[in-house]
């Protein structure tokens, strides 16, 4: 199927740091071939600070490979195996290299991270085989657009009873009810 290799150690080989020696030991490791590797390129565009760039596994519970960016540029993860995948970006506002997570005391907010979506889904299929080219804005991706934004007023709905659906009014309803009461 693919390259195997084998790695043989012969008897009294290594000596640890209590003098005793390693018994006879051989390992078989298998690795595909290229053909049924994958390649994914991300094409990132509106970079407009520091991003740290994290390729994970599946359950997002190891990072396989870490880029930091500051420009418009095209990663590239080769040699994947078939499978889903996810990306996590990290707006690095403070240039440090680090995921902050911000601090109580020093009134410091955590830096905002965020798992890439392609179809309402945070996984990527990679199939086998297979040169996948994604592009991926990270001024959209952040709301960091060039052009100034309005503010626009959440709607966030509120109960003010501990039954649902009792009161329940929009931020801006409980706003305007707040001004008719200061008068």
């Amino acid at each position: 199927p693919g390259y195997e290799y084998v790695l043989k150690m012969p008897h009294r080989m290594f000596r640890d740091i209590n003098g005793f020696y390693n018994d006879s030991t051989e390992v078989k490791v298998s690795l595909p071939t290229d053909e049924k590797l994958s390649t994914l390129n991300l094409v990132l565009t509106g970079v407009n600070h520091k991003y740290i760039v994290d390729f994970m596994t599946e359950k997002k519970d190891k990072v396989i490979r870490q880029y930091i960016v500051e420009n418009d540029c095209v990663l590239t993860f080769p040699y994947l195996k078939a499978g889903h995948y996810c990306i996590r970006i990290t707006e690095d506002v403070n240039r440090n290299s680090i995921v902050d997570t911000g601090s109580l005391l020093d009134h410091r907010q955590p830096e905002k991270v965020m798992f890439y979506k392609i179809n309402g889904n945070y996984l990527i299929n990679v199939p086998e085989s297979a040169e996948i080219d994604q592009e991926i804005n990270l001024a959209t991706l952040f709301g960091n657009s060039a052009e100034p934004e309005t503010q626009v007023e959440p709607e966030i709905e509120v109960s003010h009873d501990p039954e649902p659906g009792t009161a329940t009014a929009t931020a801006t309803e409980l706003k305007l009810e707040q001004e008719h009461a200061d008068e």
